[in-house]
C-alpha cells in the first residue's frame, strides 16, 4: 500500500480505543478508485488480528433503493445468523441493542464499504448506532466516495464530529507513489524508462486506471511501443464513467467528440445540458474527473480513452454529435 503509511498508522489507535471500551467511528473518504476499499480491508485484517468479531456489508449502487439491503448483509454476517434469517427487519433500538450486546461478549468491527450507496433505512440504523458507541467496544468503519467539498455522503454529514470520529482522506498516488508501484510490479528497469511519468500522466495516480495500464503493458510486452489497449485501460475508464450515471456519460461522449476543442461551455451545448444542468455543473464534473485522474482540463489524456468512450455511442448517435459539432456557433 503505497503512500498510505500515515493512514495505516492511525488505524491501530482506533482499534485500541475500541478494545478499551471507547467506541469509535472511522470514515475513509476519497475520489473514485483512490484505494478506500483496500484500506478498509486493512482495517478488517488488523481487527481480526486483535481478536475482534467482524461483520460487514458492501453497498452497490443498484441496491440503493432496496430497503434494508446493507442492514440484512450485516445481520446475516453475525455468527448463528441462520436463526435471524426469517425475522423481520429490526427496529433502530433492536439493532442497536443487538450490536451493543454482541460487543459485550467480543469487541466488534462493523465495516461498510461505499456507505454513500446504502439504502436510507440501513443508513438510519447505522446513524442511530453511531451516536451510541461512546462506551461500547464497537468500531464502525465506513468508506465513502467524496469527489469534492459538495459531494459528501449524507452519513458523513450527519455524524457529529468529535473525538470518537476519526476521518481519513485518501487521494490518488503522486508521481513518486506511481513510480514506487511500478517498481514493485515491473521492476526497476521498466519503471526507469520514463514509464512511470507516462502512466502517471495518463492515470493521474488513479489506482484502477494504473492497474489497467500495468496489465496492458504486461500483456503487450512491448516496451518500445504504445501498449495502451482499448480493451484494458479504455474499458476501465468507461466502466468508471458509468458509475456517475447517464448524464456523466453524455458529458464524456461530448468531450471525446470535441477532442482538443473541448470546454465546459461547448460540452454543455453539444449535449443540450446547458438547458438542463448548466455549463457550471459540467465544469464541476470536469474538475472532479481531473482530480480522479480520468481526464485533464476537459480532455482525455490518451487517444485510447477518447476512442473507448466513442465506442459507447451508436453509429447514428456519433454521426449526429459530429454534425452538431461542426456548427460554427458551437466551436467559436
Amino acid at each position: 500500500m503505497f503512500e498510505r503509511g500515515d493512514h495505516i498508522a492511525r488505524l491501530r489507535p482506533a482499534i485500541d480505543e475500541c478494545l478499551a471500551g471507547r467506541g469509535r467511528v472511522l470514515t475513509i473518504q476519497g475520489v473514485a478508485a483512490s484505494g478506500r476499499t483496500t484500506l478498509l480491508h486493512r482495517v478488517i485484517s488488523d481487527a481480526k488480528r486483535a481478536g475482534m468479531q467482524v461483520i460487514q456489508a458492501t453497498c452497490p449502487p443498484w441496491e440503493t433503493q432496496l430497503a434494508g439491503s446493507a442492514l440484512s448483509q450485516l445481520m446475516l454476517s453475525i455468527p448463528a445468523a441462520a436463526e435471524r434469517a426469517e425475522r423481520a427487519e429490526p427496529t433502530y433500538q433492536d439493532f442497536c441493542r443487538e450490536m451493543l450486546g454482541l460487543a459485550v461478549r467480543v469487541p466488534l468491527l462493523i465495516a461498510v464499504d461505499d456507505i454513500d450507496h446504502a439504502d436510507d433505512d440501513s443508513m438510519r440504523h447505522l446513524l442511530y448506532l453511531a451516536r451510541r458507541l461512546r462506551a461500547a467496544r464497537v468500531l464502525l468503519a465506513v468508506t465513502s466516495q467524496r469527489d469534492d467539498d459538495r459531494s459528501c455522503s449524507p452519513f458523513i454529514t450527519e455524524l457529529v464530529s468529535g473525538p470518537e470520529v476519526c476521518q481519513l482522506a485518501v487521494a490518488p498516488l503522486s508521481a513518486v507513489g506511481t513510480a514506487q508501484l511500478l517498481n514493485a510490479r515491473l521492476g526497476h528497469q521498466a519503471a526507469s524508462r520514463g514509464l512511470a511519468a507516462q502512466m502517471h500522466h495518463i492515470s493521474g495516480g488513479n489506482l484502477a486506471l494504473l492497474e489497467s495500464l500495468i496489465d496492458d503493458y504486461l500483456r503487450e510486452n512491448a516496451p518500445g511501443g504504445d501498449f495502451i489497449a482499448e480493451q484494458g485501460y479504455g474499458a476501465t475508464l468507461v466502466g468508471m464513467l458509468g458509475r456517475w450515471g447517464p448524464a456523466a456519460l453524455r458529458i464524456a461522449q461530448a468531450m471525446a467528440v470535441l477532442g482538443e476543442l473541448s470546454t465546459a461551455e461547448r460540452v454543455a451545448q453539444l449535449t443540450a445540458l446547458d438547458k438542463d444542468i448548466g455549463a457550471g455543473t459540467v465544469e464541476r464534473v470536469m474538475t472532479i474527473w481531473t482530480q480522479a485522474g480520468i481526464s485533464r482540463e476537459g480532455r482525455f489524456p490518451h487517444p485510447v480513452g477518447g476512442a473507448a468512450v466513442l465506442g459507447t455511442l451508436m453509429t447514428a448517435e456519433r454521426a449526429e454529435l459530429h454534425k452538431t459539432c461542426a456548427v460554427p456557433e458551437l466551436v467559436q
